[in-house]
């Protein structure tokens, strides 16, 4: 049997139709759908998520859920690297290349960090851009003397 979670614990201090409107809207998230679902006018979704009760109870209904799903950085991980086998094991190229692609993104693995730029100022990114252009020029010249600067900088 699934496990609930006791809305009339979280929702104590709220009218019927406002813990009615708490239980659909944390199904999606769509706050005009929601109220027209409890009988309300669409516009008023955004009116009760506005009041302090009705935002509070929906954090504790996410947080709880959260909670009970036990997703968490490393079972992501997990279950990417799972992804990631099952794919290239079934010859699925493109999608074991595409979890690779979020595995080096993760926060934990961050494999693109050097790709990262690390600019201080304006002029540091000008002087950059104009290192790479220069060396895409000789590149492009096959010569190797660097460029003069160019007069925009």
């Amino acid at each position: 049997m699934k496990p609930t979670i006791d809305i009339a614990r979280l929702c104590r201090r709220l009218t019927h139709v406002q813990v009615q409107f708490v239980c659909e809207y944390v199904q999606d998230f769509a706050a005009r759908r929601a109220a027209e679902t409890v009988g309300l006018r669409p516009d008023e979704g955004y009116t009760l998520l506005e009041l302090p009760e009705v935002r509070q109870a929906v954090q504790d209904v996410h947080r709880e859920r959260t909670e009970r799903a036990t997703v968490d950085s490393d079972w992501l991980l997990s279950e990417l690297v799972d992804n990631h086998h099952l794919a290239r094991h079934q010859g699925a190229i493109a999608a074991s290349n595409t979890a690779l692609n979020l595995i080096g993104r993760h926060r934990a693995v961050d494999a693109f960090a050097a790709d990262k730029l690390d600019v201080v100022s304006d002029r540091d990114l000008v002087d950059r851009l104009h290192r790479g252009r220069a060396a895409a020029a000789r590149a492009a010249r096959g010569d190797d003397e660097p460029d003069a600067m160019p007069s925009f900088i």
